[in-house]
C-alpha cells in the first residue's frame, strides 16, 4: 500500500442535484479529505463578500469552520461559525461528502441557496488510519494530550476561536498542518485571519507561523498559539498540542493520517518569487502528488499584516484551484469579495483588489515544485506549502505540465 493524493475539483450543489468531483480513473476511493471553496461561482467570480469554508472528513466523521465578512456596508458584517458532520458550513447551509471509486460526491443536506460556490479538495487514499476529532485546548499552557488510536504522520487543523456553539461575531479563522517524519522530527505552519464586525472603518490583520498549528491572531495582535509535539504510538495520548497561552477553551478541530510511510508528507515555509517567472522550490525529499499552499501578504514570521487578503490553492498536475478572500481595511464602506481562479492554485490580491501574486504549477519535480508565476509581489511573501506523495518512489516526474495549462485555458485539444 502506498500513499497516493490528487486534488479534485468542481461546485458545491445549490439544490438537490449531487454534484462529482473526480480524479483520476483508477486512482481508488478516498480514505479522507481537506476541503475549501468561497463565495464566487462560475457566473459571479469574484463575488462580493468575503466568505471561506474549510472543511476535515475521515470518512466517517466531519467539521467545518467558515469566515465571513460582508460587503458595502457602512459599518462592518463579520461572523464565524463551525459544524460538526457537515463541510463548507455557512449558517444554515449544510454540505455532505461521500467518497466513491475515483470522486467525492458532495451534496446540500440542509439550506437553501442560489449560488453554486466553486471549491476544491485535497483527497489521500492508500493511508493506513484516519481520524477527525475535537480538541478543547483550555485555559492553560500544558501540553493536551490527543488520543487518534494511532501515531499520526500528517495532522490538518482548523480553528474559528470559539469555545462553544456553532456561530459567533467577527471572522475569526487558523488553517494549519504539522508533519513529524519518520526521524521524529516535526514541521508546522498555519495562517490566521481576523476581521472585526460592527466598526466604521474594517480593523484586519492575519499572519503566517512556522511554530504553530492554529492560533487566535485579532486586530489587536496574537492572543494565543499551539504547537504539535510528541507524536507516539499507544492507546492514548498519540501527540499533544501546547497553547502559548490561555485560549480561554477554545476549540480546534483536527484531522490526523497515518501515511503508507511517514516521509509521504511534506510541510514548510517558502518565500515567493518577486519576478514574473519560474520558480523552482527543493528540499520536499520526493516527486509529489499534490501542492497546497495557504497565505496571504505577510513578509515576515510571526508578524501580523492588515491588507485583509488571503489564499488557499491545490494543484495535482492536471487539476488546478485557488481560492482567494480579501476585506479592506480602513474602508469607508466595507469592500469584501471572493474568487474562485481555476487556472492558478495562488491567486493573492490586495484588500483593495489589486493583484499581488499569480501563480500556477509548473511541474512536479523529483525533489519539490516548480510554479510559474505569472504576477509576482513586489517583496517575497511567506506561504504554508503542503505536499503529499510516495516518499518511496524511485526517481521524479520533472514533466512540465504546461501543455495542461495550454489546454484548460486556451481550449486547445492538445
Amino acid at each position: 500500500m502506498v500513499t497516493k493524493a490528487a486534488i479534485a475539483t468542481g461546485t458545491l450543489p445549490k439544490d438537490g442535484t449531487a454534484h462529482d468531483w473526480s480524479v483520476d480513473a483508477s486512482w481508488g476511493t478516498p480514505d479522507c479529505g481537506i476541503f475549501f471553496s468561497s463565495y464566487a461561482d462560475d457566473v459571479t467570480n469574484p463575488r462580493d463578500g468575503f466568505q471561506l469554508y474549510m472543511g476535515l472528513d475521515d470518512g466517517t466523521t466531519s467539521y467545518s469552520v467558515t469566515g465571513l465578512s460582508g460587503d458595502n456596508l457602512e459599518t462592518t458584517e463579520t461572523d464565524r461559525f463551525n459544524q460538526a458532520n457537515a463541510l463548507n458550513a455557512g449558517g444554515s447551509l449544510k454540505w455532505d461528502a461521500a467518497y466513491a471509486a475515483d470522486k467525492v460526491t458532495m451534496s446540500l443536506t440542509a439550506g437553501t441557496t442560489s449560488i453554486e460556490r466553486r471549491g476544491f479538495s485535497l483527497l489521500l487514499t492508500g493511508v493506513t488510519n484516519q481520524a477527525a476529532g475535537v480538541v478543547n485546548l483550555g485555559t492553560g499552557t500544558s501540553p493536551l494530550g490527543v488520543t487518534t488510536g494511532f501515531k499520526p504522520d500528517l495532522v490538518f487543523f482548523i480553528c474559528d476561536g470559539t469555545p462553544s456553539g456553532t456561530s459567533a461575531v467577527h471572522n475569526i479563522w487558523s488553517f494549519g498542518v504539522a508533519h513529524n517524519s519518520s526521524a521524529d522530527v516535526v514541521s508546522m505552519g498555519c495562517l490566521a485571519f481576523a476581521s472585526r464586525d460592527g466598526v466604521g472603518t474594517a480593523d484586519i490583520d492575519h499572519i503566517v507561523r512556522s511554530d504553530a498549528v492554529a492560533s487566535q491572531h485579532l486586530w489587536s495582535g496574537t492572543t494565543w498559539y499551539c504547537t504539535a509535539e510528541s507524536f507516539a504510538t499507544g492507546a492514548s495520548d498519540n501527540f499533544t498540542l501546547t497553547p502559548s497561552a490561555s485560549a480561554s477553551s477554545d476549540r480546534v478541530w483536527y484531522l490526523a493520517i497515518e501515511l503508507a510511510d511517514p516521509d509521504d508528507a511534506y510541510v514548510g515555509i517558502i518565500d515567493s518569487h518577486t519576478v514574473a517567472e519560474n520558480k523552482a522550490y527543493t528540499g520536499v525529499g520526493f516527486t509529489p502528488d499534490v501542492v497546497l499552499l495557504a497565505g496571504s501578504t505577510n513578509t515576515a514570521l510571526g508578524t501580523g499584516a492588515g491588507t485583509g487578503a488571503m489564499f488557499v490553492g491545490g494543484a495535482d498536475g492536471t487539476r488546478e484551484l485557488g481560492v482567494s478572500c480579501r476585506d479592506e481595511e480602513a474602508a469607508g464602506t466595507s469592500n469584501a469579495s471572493s474568487y474562485a481562479d481555476t487556472s492558478n492554485l495562488v491567486h493573492c490580491e490586495f484588500d483593495d483588489a489589486t493583484q499581488d501574486a499569480i501563480a500556477s504549477l509548473s511541474s512536479l519535480d523529483s525533489d519539490g515544485f516548480t510554479l510559474n508565476f505569472s504576477d509576482a509581489s513586489a517583496s517575497a511573501r511567506k506561504w504554508l506549502a503542503v505536499c503529499v506523495g510516495d516518499s518511496t518512489a524511485a526517481g521524479g516526474l520533472g514533466i512540465p505540465i504546461a501543455a495542461y495549462h495550454y489546454n484548460h485555458n486556451v481550449g486547445a485539444n492538445l
